[in-house]
């Protein structure tokens, strides 16, 4: 079998255990490096990332050779044991069970690469866009 080309983009959303506000824009920042150096491991890539204290905003491209469940869980268990075991960053990390994701035309990337790349400020001002993210419950 030849190169697969392909040009899937997904906008992945989860959260943190209990929706517990624990991302600091210090572990925000550890967090995104983590996230970009596991997706290209799996030959995916990450587009952009944002994390306002509770959640996690992912704009990635993933192989249609993995699974994006399988991906989602790799990357929530490796950056979990990463702030873990180590960091010095936070006592305690967990991520909770689940995740959303939405595929994202590559006619809509731009403006979902935007939201995501700004999501403190959306939500510190409120102005989030209701379809792009998830519900307050766990």
């Amino acid at each position: 079998m030849g190169k697969v080309h392909y040009r899937t983009f997904y906008h992945l959303v989860w959260s943190t255990k209990h929706r517990l506000p624990l991302i600091t824009p210090r572990i925000e920042t550890a967090l995104k490096s983590h996230m970009i150096s596991k997706l290209r491991l799996l030959q995916g890539e990450v587009l952009e990332a944002g994390m306002p204290d509770d959640h996690c905003h992912l704009v990635a491209m993933i192989p249609p050779s993995h699974s994006v469940s399988t991906v989602v869980g790799q990357i929530k268990g490796s950056s979990s044991h990463f702030l873990n075991h180590g960091s010095g960053l936070i006592e305690y990390f967990d991520w909770q069970d689940g995740f959303a994701a939405f595929t994202v035309s590559e006619k809509e990337l731009p403006r979902v690469i935007e939201y995501v790349r700004n999501q403190r400020r959306h939500h510190q001002c409120g102005d989030m866009r209701n379809e792009l993210e998830l519900p307050m419950s766990d």
